[in-house]
C-alpha cells in the first residue's frame, strides 16, 4: 500500500510564488542589460585612438604618359594602398623633381614614402579636409629614376 502526500496550495501561495519568480527573472534581465550597456561602452574605442592605414594619392607633375601609373604600380606592389587608382593629372606639369606631400600631418608615413621614392623632399601642408588621402606624391620629370630605386627595394 501507498500512501501520497498531495500539497495543496492556495491561490494566494501561487500568486506569491509567481510573483517572487518574476521579481527575480525581471531583476536578472535588469542586471543583464546593464551589464551589457557598461561593457559596450567600455570596450569601444574612442575616436581619438582609432588608427587608419594611411592613403597615398598619386599625380603626374610633369606630363609623361604613364609617369603617374609607374610610380603607383611600384608603391602598390611595396604594399601601399593607392587611393586614386593608377594616379592622375597634377595642376601643371612643371615639376623638375619627384616629392612627397604630407596633407594630415603624419611626418613619419610621408618620410617612409620619400625614402622609398629615393627622394627627401617633403612638402607638408595645414589639414586639409577636402583632400583625399594622407600622403600625396607629385611625380617630376626625375620619375625613371623614382621608379627605378622603388623597384630596388
Amino acid at each position: 500500500m501507498f500512501i501520497r502526500f498531495a500539497v495543496v496550495t492556495t491561490s494566494t501561495e501561487t500568486h506569491s510564488r509567481f510573483r517572487i519568480v518574476y521579481r527575480l527573472v525581471a531583476a536578472f534581465l535588469i542586471a543583464l542589460v546593464v551589464a551589457a550597456c557598461t561593457s559596450s561602452e567600455r570596450d569601444e574605442p574612442s575616436v581619438d585612438t582609432v588608427s587608419h592605414a594611411p592613403i597615398v594619392v598619386v599625380f603626374n607633375g610633369c606630363g609623361a604618359p604613364g609617369a603617374a601609373r609607374a610610380i603607383a604600380e611600384a608603391l602598390r606592389a611595396e604594399g601601399w594602398d593607392i587611393g586614386n587608382g593608377y594616379g592622375e593629372n597634377a595642376e601643371s606639369f612643371d615639376y623638375p623633381d619627384t616629392f612627397v606631400v604630407d596633407y594630415v600631418g603624419d611626418r613619419e608615413t610621408a618620410q617612409r614614402i620619400a625614402e622609398k621614392l629615393g627622394t627627401f623632399m617633403i612638402q607638408q601642408i595645414s589639414h586639409d579636409p577636402d583632400r583625399f588621402g594622407t600622403v600625396g606624391v607629385i611625380v617630376g620629370a626625375d620619375y625613371r629614376a623614382r621608379v627605378a630605386q622603388l623597384l630596388e627595394g
